[in-house]
């Protein structure tokens, strides 16, 4: 094709190539090693037109790996984790409350001596040892121990690295002692903001609204309650009460109309400066404010710039299309912080505004507001479907409705009393406590109809988790369904946005047997599958910080499997590492049948000789039994035998020596394929002659990372490995999944060897036979 007959990029266009190429990194972080090579092809294809859509794609590919290799790279070596080193750190945005402790992001300025070469840069670290007051901009010098970015891996849930690496955070940590060797700056964007956190603090002290007002303020929603979050994930309303771009421009809007209505009444400013010009750069300046208050997140920044391209082109007095606008701010984004595209926000902030700018082109408007906010509404909610299931893994079936009051209410009515109140406080306190009250009043109401809202039967929505090629698919099925009136047959989109609702669920067959030993850290819960029925092993920790792996990752995997409901569901024992989890899962899944080691009140004790069949597969406790005596709970834990067509699988809770020697003593049959080891492979467990009786192929360990425990315990593995056991432990592998067929050997799979993402440091596994 001619040069000249090529068409011309659009800032949209440059933009989505950007993003395609900054994008491929993260799955194939192999590409950042050719970042250079990239940049040098792609100058030279710039030059010529029909090239340049390659150019830009390669630009893009080596800007996202040059960002990639800048975090992988300062990754904390393996040698230094545990060691106790000390270092000067500078603390970079707010400091959180986190239990009795703080955590803050802290950057490091001198690293330990002699560690000076490749020493990570940004640290996340906790101060639990009688932490002291920390403020933004402050310089520390600290003594800690540090570990590589670490999270537990499960192919559902929370993706605690990902996040970890869109923050460029390169080693986590705890501070054992620290000393103040630098003040904080006097005014800095932070500064304002944690002196803003700490007024609103006393002046809302007790009210349940506090933290609801510091997300709407600062952006800080440390504060928030987890009922309140929930409640806002159910009703699709968890947009508002945090600073996004719809408090941006709103606030901008009300700025602009301000401006501009005061300087139409000053006919000697106005002569001089356009009325809606000097509104444009009121709002813009407003809106600048409110970002850098905002910590300047993504959408904040998206905002920001669409409301600096308008301005300018104000002022050059040219037209400016809202669709280069989009593509300027998407480009701009872009630019200066390559990694935004982890954030979750990115995709919500660009996604609705495209959705809108997409749904509106070529159409006669339609007629009066409610005709059009109603369009909007949709526009935006079943084209985020795909997103949002893919992001967060559930839909909301009443956030049309919840959005359609709670929009103006927070938009026009709540955050401007709140941050008017947030001012006046430095300035007419008692207007300012008047204005923050009737806020929170406003919050108040809005969160009570919003946890009733969230009560209804099918306000939320967790279908299974579809396969990639239904995402894939979900792109022309919107573009489809929300393109203009005269394109044929629009309800087709709904047709092929059908996987989403009902994706293809697998399960096992008749006579197999499925095992997944979810990652949960120091503790355990294993999902057990067969044809028609479900039960689980042990229900996930509560940890000492108050994380429930129950709802965290238990409930997520459940979920993302299409289990909905639990046949059984055994309780090893009463501690709250095999335990914790159990209120959430009763309560957000139907539980047939309970059995416990002891430490429970619900449900029947396990005893040897119980049992029962699923499916061509038997169940069979094989300890404790009544006489069974020991002065240790571990030792009363619930040991299950199953017997599959295709092998048999031990599992063990966390029995110690004395229980071991019982199961020896009982002449039951103990050798088995796959075995859960033992109390997370401690010193007290595993004894000779158990492994020996067992000699499993595949030995399980469930262990948090670099716990305090030392689980498991090498001597523990080269046990088994001496006697030829594959030894696969979490921390290493994620979420171990077994498939036991009705013949053949057992198919193993990782979670974190599914795909090399960007963010998956390697581990060290326990055994080095995996």
């Amino acid at each position: 094709m001619p040069q000249s007959k090529v068409p011309p990029l659009t800032p949209f266009g440059v933009a989505l190539l950007m993003l395609a190429g900054i994008a491929a990194v993260l799955p194939w972080p192999m590409l950042a090693a050719h970042a250079a090579w990239a940049f040098v092809i792609a100058m030279v294809l710039l030059t010529a037109r029909v090239t340049r859509p390659l150019a830009i794609l390669l630009l893009g590919l080596a800007l996202g790996g040059q960002a990639v290799d800048t975090v992988r790279s300062g990754w904390l070596a393996p040698a230094l984790e545990g060691v106790t080193l000390s270092m000067d750190v500078r603390i970079v945005g707010l400091p959180e409350p986190r239990g009795r402790g703080v955590g803050f992001v802290g950057l490091v300025l001198s690293p330990p001596e002699g560690h000076e070469a490749g020493f990570p840069r940004r640290l996340r670290l906790s101060w639990y040892t009688s932490p002291p007051e920390l403020a933004p901009g402050e310089v520390w010098r600290i003594t800690a121990r540090l570990k590589r970015p670490h999270g537990m891996v499960n192919g559902a849930g929370f993706d605690y690295e990902a996040w970890l690496f869109r923050q460029g955070v390169q080693a986590t940590g705890s501070v054992k002692s620290g000393e103040r060797i630098a003040a904080a700056p006097s005014v800095t964007a932070d500064t304002v903001r944690l002196a803003m956190r700490e007024r609103l603090g006393d002046a809302l002290a007790g009210e349940p609204s506090l933290g609801l007002i510091l997300g709407l303020v600062i952006g800080d929603r440390s504060l928030m309650s987890e009922t309140q979050w929930d409640d806002l994930l159910a009703t699709g309303t968890n947009h508002l009460l945090a600073i996004s771009g719809l408090h941006v421009t709103m606030i901008a809007a009300l700025v602009w109309g301000l401006v501009r209505g005061l300087w139409a009444r000053l006919p000697a400013l106005a002569l001089r400066v356009p009325a809606p010009l000097a509104g444009a750069v009121g709002g813009g300046l407003a809106a600048l404010g409110y970002s850098l208050l905002a910590g300047f997140s993504v959408p904040t920044q998206r905002t920001l710039l669409m409301l600096l391209a308008v301005v300018l082109a104000m002022l050059a007095r040219r037209a400016i299309r809202v669709r280069d606008v989009l593509g300027l701010a998407l480009l701009f984004v872009l630019l200066w912080d390559p990694l935004s595209v982890l954030d979750v926000g990115f995709w919500l902030s660009f996604g609705a505004v495209g959705l809108l700018v997409y749904a509106g082109a070529g159409r006669l408007a339609r007629p009066g507001w409610l005709g059009e906010a109603a369009h909007a509404q949709w526009a935006v909610s079943i084209g985020l479907l795909p997103l949002t299931l893919l992001l967060f893994a559930r839909g909301s079936l009443v956030a049309p409705l919840a959005n359609a009051f709670a929009i103006p209410l927070v938009g026009l009515i709540v955050t401007p009393l709140a941050l008017a109140g947030s001012v006046l406080l430095w300035l007419v306190e008692p207007l300012g406590q008047a204005l923050l009250w009737l806020a929170a009043r406003g919050l108040d109401g809005l969160m009570w109809l919003l946890h009733g809202m969230a009560g209804w039967p099918m306000a939320q929505w967790f279908p299974p988790s579809p396969g990639p090629w239904v995402y894939v698919l979900a792109i022309p099925a919107i573009a489809w369904l929300l393109a203009p009136r005269g394109v044929p047959a629009r309800w087709l989109g709904l047709v092929l946005l059908a996987p989403l609702a009902w994706p293809d669920v697998q399960r096992p067959a008749e006579g197999e047997l499925w095992l997944d030993m979810l990652d949960v850290g120091q503790g355990q819960a294993v999902l057990i599958r067969t044809s028609g029925h479900a039960m689980l092993y042990d229900a996930g920790p509560v940890t000492f910080g108050g994380l429930d792996t129950g709802e965290a990752v238990v409930l997520p995997v459940l979920r993302a499997l299409g289990v909905d409901r639990l046949d059984a569901l055994v309780l090893s024992n009463g501690d709250r590492d095999h335990a914790g989890g159990f209120e959430v899962i009763r309560l957000n899944r139907r539980v047939a049948h309970v059995w416990h080691g002891g430490g429970v009140d619900e449900g029947e004790a396990c005893r040897r000789g119980e049992g029962w069949s699923w499916d061509g597969v038997s169940f069979r406790f094989l300890h404790p039994d009544d006489g069974f005596r020991s002065g240790k709970a571990n030792d009363i834990s619930c040991v299950l035998r199953m017997d599959a067509p295709g092998g048999s699988v031990l599992l063990t809770g966390d029995i110690e020596r004395r229980a071991e020697q019982a199961l020896l003593a009982s002449g039951e049959t103990l050798r088995s394929i796959i075995l859960q080891v033992p109390h997370h492979g401690s010193l007290t467990s595993s004894g000779e002659g158990f492994v020996d009786a067992v000699r499993p192929g595949i030995a399980l360990i469930s262990a948090g990372y670099r716990n305090h425990f030392r689980h498991p315990r090498p001597e523990v593995v080269e046990r088994y490995t001496a006697l030829g056991a594959r030894v696969v432990d979490t921390p290493a592998c994620g979420r171990i999944s077994v498939r036991m067929g009705a013949g053949g050997a057992p198919e193993l799979a990782c979670a974190r060897e599914g795909w090399p993402w960007a963010w998956r440091a390697p581990v060290q596994p326990a055994s080095g036979t995996r």
